[in-house]
């Protein structure tokens, strides 16, 4: 009889090799207000959602959610 080898669980790997999830924190409206004001002014200046992202700390997605929110 031929011995058997165990197989390894390939899904146990992914999951361990995940970061932590981040904890969520929430803006204040007057955070967000002013975000959004600072986000039409550098859009309005001629810069790219890229770079307001890095300047202000925020996802692109975010920008453009600012961007048409208001």
């Amino acid at each position: 009889m031929k011995s058997v080898k165990p197989v390894k669980n390939p899904v146990a790997k992914k999951v361990a090799a995940r970061k932590p999830a981040r904890k969520v924190s929430r803006r204040s409206s007057a955070e967000t207000a002013r975000l959004q004001k600072t986000v039409l002014k550098g859009l309005k200046a001629g810069k790219s959602a890229a770079v307001l992202s890095v300047e202000l700390g925020i996802s692109k997605p975010y920008v453009y959610m600012l961007k048409n929110k208001g």
